[in-house]
């Protein structure tokens, strides 16, 4: 017991909770001060074109369009492109349904809006993303819009940003001449309601690490890029509510040698030491529906994270610069830094059985339980106060309780242990002796 793995990640788990709570905080805060700070002076806003990459999304075409269209921003220097592919039949296509809203509503505020067609199976995102950028060059010759000044934004098809994030970002970019990113951190309780059990508990576990992992990471990597701090820190980028000053990606595009662009696009952009900035304000958006669907995204996510070749091209596209050992290391670093905590909670677990068995004692597992327990408790509490800054949709935050109920049942015979910590009874729970 004393010498025991399971102990030790397990005790990292909880002060591993500790420090993320704090973050959060110190990134809420940051929220606080930075949200009443909303330009009303349109007069210096840039032109903006807001990319909709689309696959096999006509069911939420309308609803993602009405959302576009509640945004805030000054109309003859807002454009909409909705980039499609080819599709794999069965029931309209993205193209037919936002031709279908482009012809439908002439006089929209959403307009004005251009469908740009691949004209063939994606094989990636960044595929949808190119084909984008070259329209949105056209669209800067034919208004006369500098390519320089052009702010570059992408939504997903999940996406419902807050209205006042263009105005947010616009004011940024024209006040900063040398912000080359920015990026709007997800909330990922819309459409709670129809997600599975295990779903719903992802989903409030996902924006608890947007608040208490990604946004503080980047908070850093804003403050040493503004020449605040130093730091060897970078963050990636999340594929919705992220924004780019145009000239420099139009040139350099988004990465196709990854199965996921914005992950490998924000390593790049921090690598180069390219200055970056978060939101106050947010996208809200879902999760996948299924477990299946979420099993294939965090594969997908896995894969794209250590495509360390791609990320050090990419980071040469945008700066022109060869990559140096030191570069090279910081990236090894980096990919580090977030695989082996996914690697300890797998093994966090397993371990904890083995340890009760060889040791024949519950203690192991009884310790593993009260880390996740205490963990889940740090996540809650990142969430209520959540609730206080932003006015989120949704359930009850402390529902928490419940469904994780599934997830700990699971657990095996630790799991008595954990419900009894956080008050959800179990018929016929023992718990277990030591």
């Amino acid at each position: 017991m004393r010498n025991s793995v399971s102990c030790a990640l397990s005790l990292t788990v909880m002060a591993a909770a500790v420090g993320k709570t704090v973050r959060a905080e110190k990134f809420l805060a940051y929220v606080r001060q930075g949200r009443p700070a909303t330009a009303e002076d349109w007069s210096r806003l840039p032109p903006v074109v807001v990319i909709l990459p689309l696959l096999d999304e006509a069911p939420v075409i309308d609803a993602l369009f009405s959302a576009i269209g509640k945004l805030r921003y000054p109309r003859d220097r807002l454009y909409v492109l909705a980039a499609t592919a080819e599709e794999a039949g069965g029931g309209p296509s993205s193209r037919e349904a936002v031709q279908r809203v482009i012809d439908g509503a002439p006089d929209d505020p959403r307009r004005p809006v251009r469908c740009v067609h691949l004209g063939r199976k994606s094989t990636c995102k960044a595929d949808q993303l190119n084909a984008a950028l070259a329209e949105a060059r056209r669209i800067c010759r034919e208004r006369s819009w500098p390519e320089t000044s052009l702010v570059v934004g992408v939504f997903d098809a999940d996406s419902r940003p807050e209205s006042d994030l263009l105005i947010e970002v616009g004011s940024a970019f024209a006040q900063d001449p040398d912000l080359e990113a920015m990026q709007a951190y997800p909330v990922y309780l819309d459409d709670l309601e129809a997600r599975t059990p295990q779903m719903k508990v992802e989903a409030l576990r996902q924006t608890a690490r947007s608040f208490c992992v990604e946004a503080p990471r980047a908070l850093r990597y804003q403050r040493a890029s503004a020449g605040l701090r130093s730091t060897v820190d970078a963050h990636y980028l999340i594929g919705h509510g992220q924004f780019f000053r145009g000239a420099r990606l139009i040139d350099a595009g988004f990465p196709t040698g990854a199965p996921i662009d914005d992950l490998v696009q924000g390593f790049a952009y921090t690598l180069a030491g390219l200055r970056t900035r978060t939101a106050v304000h947010f996208d809200h958006c879902t999760v996948p529906l299924r477990t299946t669907d979420f099993v294939r995204q965090t594969r997908t996510w896995f894969v794209a994270q250590c495509s360390a070749g791609e990320m050090i091209r990419q980071r040469r596209r945008l700066d022109g610069r060869r990559a140096s050992t030191g570069t090279w290391l910081r990236l090894g670093w980096l990919i580090a830094r977030d695989a082996v905590p996914w690697l300890g909670r797998g093994l966090e677990v397993p371990l904890a059985v083995a340890d009760s068995w060889r040791l024949r004692s519950s203690r192991p597992m009884a310790l593993c339980a009260a880390a996740l327990w205490f963990e889940w408790q740090s996540e809650r509490y990142v969430l209520q106060r959540l609730r206080t800054v932003l006015d989120v949709g949704g359930p009850e935050v402390s529902s928490v309780r419940a469904m994780a109920r599934p997830t700990l049942k699971a657990l095996g015979p630790m799991s008595a242990v954990c419900l009894r910590l956080t008050g959800v009874e179990v018929k016929g729970g023992k718990t277990p002796r030591d």
